[in-house]
């Protein structure tokens, strides 16, 4: 068989579109209610990645603002958590990889919406969510691979610190069983706590704080009669 000169390779990943090919304007105007369908999710080497089209119906776009919420397991976002703005593409880009994020655990769900943006914020595309786990830019592959190797376990930190409203607390397991999250106020009483079943590993809790004050909080991690207790700062 002969090779088709019309066909065109593709890199590993690499995303395209009907209208790219075709070198023309994309239309989804004709599509009833397109843009509450128009999100979906994929995987990018265990990333999740977003794909969208083009607003059907709002001119002038200058660009595409990407909203996140991460909940318990099976959460459902909430004024607990809320959406917040994650990053901004141009009119142009119509993906997003969250390297955050890798698949799959049973620690939190991530849940993603998309706003058109032209001065004025579009009403968001339908939400996508998933099973996640948490990477931690702070804690090196090594660091935790060593924590493993030791079969130890350790506090990490929470990122970011100081922070407003919602904080990550990250740190290793070197087996999978029961971990615990006990906040304390710096006057000794408890705001917060969480108990769940981690994976060995990298793991966290979110802590939400949007119903405290502002100062200085004190957490405890507690997993299999090991504990470490870490403070920090919340501003508003």
């Amino acid at each position: 068989m002969n090779a088709d000169t019309n066909w065109q390779a593709l890199a590993n990943g690499e995303l395209i579109s009907i209208w790219g090919i075709k070198g023309r304007t994309a239309n989804t105007s004709q599509f009833s209610n397109f843009w509450n369908n128009s999100l979906f999710l994929v995987t990018n080497e265990n990333n999740p990645r977003l794909i969208w089209a083009p607003h059907p119906s709002m001119t002038n776009i200058s660009s595409y603002k990407i909203y996140r919420s991460v909940t318990p397991y099976g959460g459902s976002p909430s004024r607990f958590y809320p959406y917040s703005l994650l990053a901004t593409v141009d009119a142009n880009t119509f993906g997003y990889i969250d390297s955050d994020f890798t698949l799959g655990g049973t620690s939190n769900t991530a849940h993603w919406q998309i706003k058109a943006y032209n001065g004025t914020e579009s009403s968001p595309t339908n939400a996508v969510s998933t099973a996640v786990l948490y990477y931690d830019k702070n804690a090196t592959s090594q660091e935790v691979l060593e924590v493993q190797a030791n079969n130890s376990f350790k506090v990490l930190g929470n990122s970011p610190n100081p922070f407003n409203a919602q904080t990550r607390i990250s740190f290793v397991l070197p087996q999978a069983g029961e971990a615990s999250l006990k906040v304390y106020s710096i006057q000794g009483k408890i705001v917060n706590e969480q108990l769940g079943f981690k994976e060995p590993g990298l793991q966290s809790f979110l802590f939400d704080a949007s119903q405290l004050s502002s100062g200085i909080y004190f957490y405890e991690i507690r997993s299999d009669k090991q504990r470490e207790i870490k403070h920090m700062l919340l501003l508003k």
